[in-house]
């Protein structure tokens, strides 16, 4: 028969009571950890009791879950053994110094061989730019853009300088004459795309030649 000074509920309402999921009151009923009066329910303070009683020692916070559900379900709560302080490790303790001490030492280090290797490249690209052995991407893409567009207005005037010249002349002098006009535009080309690197490196240039 079930006590009168104890209380008996279903497992499902003993769950909620003590906070606990359904799944954990099922498992402590198939380890035998609840007591069951003859209807099947849970007696609250007998079923806390022997959690309590089957606990691990070894484990302060299912401990303190118990006492937590003794509080909600209003049963008496037992004290709850005070904890030992840790005794400190003296060996533990310059270990963690020392790698601690070596992680800053390392940071130090690697920031400065950062630090030196910035440098160096730098000095480098002076040295380089000094020599003419390297220019400043812009500048190089402004040259080309003006080799580009004096040979497109350079195209663009060849059929305005031929047009006049070639009329009335048979096929064999029309390919001599766009053949020489073009040759004179690519030597001018090339002339005034020389011209350009060479003031990219700081040499001294020749007038370039009109095409």
């Amino acid at each position: 028969m079930t006590a009168a000074a104890d209380l008996a509920v279903t497992q499902a309402e003993f769950a909620r009571q003590c906070g606990w999921a359904k799944s954990y009151v099922t498992a402590l009923k198939a380890a035998g950890r609840l007591v069951m009066d003859e209807f099947g329910r849970v007696l609250v303070e007998a079923s806390l009791r022997r959690i309590d009683e089957t606990k691990d020692p070894n484990r302060a916070d299912v401990a303190a879950r118990h006492a937590a559900a003794r509080r909600r379900a209003g049963a008496p709560e037992s004290p709850a053994p005070k904890p030992e302080a840790p005794t400190p490790n003296p060996e533990a303790s310059a270990a963690l110094r020392d790698a601690r001490e070596g992680v800053v030492g390392q940071s130090y280090q690697q920031s400065r061989a950062d630090k030196e290797l910035y440098l160096a490249r730098m000095a480098r690209l002076d040295y380089e730019r000094a020599a003419g052995q390297m220019v400043e991407r812009a500048a190089v893409e402004s040259a080309v853009e003006d080799v580009l567009v004096t040979l497109r207005q350079a195209l663009d005037q060849i059929p305005h300088r031929l047009a006049p010249v070639l009329v009335g002349q048979d096929i064999d002098a029309i390919r001599l004459q766009l053949r020489t006009e073009i040759d004179s535009v690519r030597t001018a080309l090339v002339a005034n795309f020389k011209a350009g690197l060479r003031e990219l490196a700081g040499e001294s240039v020749e007038p370039t030649i009109n095409l």
